[in-house]
């Protein structure tokens, strides 16, 4: 039960973010606080500021304190959003549990896009979303398997189609992309293959036609895979995802390998380096003729490399860049130093995130 909860909003210039906050009872008498945030009407990423329950004091504090730091920095209540749904039960285990696929190289990718045997994919830039609809309601869970809260507009579309089923997909703003069924009329579908899985879904979702739930395409042949491969790299889609046209539904994942595979577009970005910090990572800078920009997120420096000089030069490859100055999932892949000057615009050549800016909590 929410003891207590809060919505709170900020708005300047492009910005335009919400922040939801409960104080939640757990068994016991013990609580919880947990926290949604993002983009205004764009599915928002999940939070708790308590690893386990707590008694009510100290829940009670940790509460307070978030939502005044929020408040400091300009968020305020009482502005109307988009509903969300699932967020009395956000946190607790939803009894789903996704495919996690593993990551290959693109060595790998070429070889399977050749390969008649495997299916490709776009990989989404969401939030993944289990998505449950059954006499008892619809909630969404995460990849861990914990019901998580998602807009209402997907909820109300779960209902309308007016059947049991799990949808696996991504959560992209007030849309749900489903790639895979694991059941639909109440049936299991997990032990068919995934082509006819996806079968199953692309029938169930045209009788129903739902706008809030959209189907993510498949392609079979060698050609396919290849022209939409360099469509969405050059079109800066977050990657694409492989899967053995007859291998089942199986939650988890494999140790290494498995029959469902994903690879994600990076980029490289030259970059200095602008402090040290006590453990080994270190804070980052871009700088061309476009101007100067400050790295928000820090990257670890490997054991298997040296810890760089303030001021050097080092290459980092991430995933893509932020027009805030933030590069997503950056991994260090060593100094560039005694390279000479580099002569590029490093700012204006980073590959910058498609749609939406970055959201912080």
């Amino acid at each position: 039960m929410v003891r207590d909860n809060v919505s709170l909003y900020y708005r300047e210039g492009t910005s335009d973010k919400e922040y939801h906050v409960q104080l939640v009872r757990m068994p016991a008498d013990l609580f919880v606080v947990n926290f949604q945030y993002g983009r205004r009407n764009s599915t928002l990423t999940e939070g708790s500021k308590t690893t386990t329950p707590v008694p009510y004091d100290q829940a009670k504090t940790i509460y307070d304190r978030l939502v005044r730091e929020k408040k400091e920095k300009g968020y305020r209540e009482g502005q109307n959003s988009t509903p969300y749904e699932g967020t009395e039960n956000a946190g607790q285990q939803s009894g789903l549990l996704p495919q996690l696929l593993n990551f290959i190289d693109e060595a790998t990718v070429f070889e399977l896009i050749e390969d008649p045997g495997w299916i490709m994919q776009e990989k989404k830039d969401g939030r993944r979303l289990m998505l449950q609809s059954s006499a008892g309601g619809v909630k969404g869970s995460n990849r861990k398997g914990l019901i998580v809260a998602f807009p209402s507009p997907i909820a109300q579309a779960a209902t309308a189609l007016g059947v049991d089923f799990v949808l696996d997909g991504e959560a992209v703003d007030d849309i749900h992309f489903a790639f895979d069924a694991p059941a639909i009329n109440g049936e299991s579908l997990r032990n068919l293959g995934f082509v006819e899985r996806h079968q199953c879904l692309s029938v169930f979702l045209q009788s129903g036609k739902p706008e809030a739930i959209q189907i993510v395409p498949l392609w079979a042949t060698a050609q396919e895979k290849r022209e939409e491969f360099h469509r969405l790299r050059s079109n800066r889609a977050e990657g694409v995802v492989f899967k053995r046209a007859n291998a089942p539904y199986v939650s988890g994942r494999p140790n290494s390998g498995g029959d469902h595979l994903k690879f994600k577009f990076t980029a490289d970005a030259t970059c200095f380096v602008r402090r040290l910090n006590t453990k080994r990572s270190v804070a980052l800078g871009v700088e061309g003729a476009g101007g100067k920009i400050v790295i928000r997120r820090d990257v670890t420096i490997p054991p298997n490399h040296d810890i760089p000089n303030e001021g050097e030069l080092v290459k980092v490859r991430y995933l893509y860049a932020y027009r805030g100055g933030s590069l997503y999932q950056p991994v260090y892949l060593g100094s560039r130093e005694g390279e000479g000057c580099l002569g590029a615009d490093n700012i204006t050549l980073l590959k910058y995130k498609r749609g939406r800016e970055e959201d912080e909590a």
